[in-house]
């Protein structure tokens, strides 16, 4: 099976800027993408809730699950939650490899180190992935 939809499962992206809708919660955010994402006829709406939960978890953000996620002009979660959501919207359809373009791309250097560990953890225990990110050296 040669067709784009065949691997459309199977591989997962996350771009270096975090596409998200800022008024719609964390819980809010993945329930949404797991209900768009997740073939209907093998999961319920029920078991996309709970494959939400599930992710959430993962990542650790039960904490935030009820803020909102925000922009530029509404406070919401931070930086590093933002682009652990961004990571859970992709790992929600379980694929086999997931592309980072920056992962770590506007992070502090110590929210950077927790995703970077982050992902380290979940390609122990799930997934292959490739990641792109610059290392700038300052002499």
């Amino acid at each position: 099976c040669m067709q784009f939809y065949c691997y459309m499962y199977r591989i997962g992206f996350v771009t270096q800027d975090d596409v998200l809708f800022p008024h719609l919660t964390v819980a809010e955010t993945l329930s949404f993408s797991a209900q768009l994402r997740l073939p209907t006829q093998m999961l319920s709406r029920e078991a996309k809730v709970e494959r939400a939960k599930m992710v959430m978890a993962e990542l650790g953000l039960q904490r935030c699950q009820d803020t909102i996620i925000g922009n530029q002009f509404l406070r919401g979660i931070s930086g590093g939650e933002r682009k652990r959501v961004c990571i859970g919207q992709e790992i929600l359809t379980n694929p086999s490899l997931i592309f980072l373009d920056e992962p770590t791309s506007g992070l502090d250097s110590t929210t950077a180190l927790r995703i970077i560990r982050l992902l380290q953890n979940i390609a122990h225990v799930r997934q292959y992935m490739l990641l792109r990110y610059h290392f700038f050296l300052h002499s």
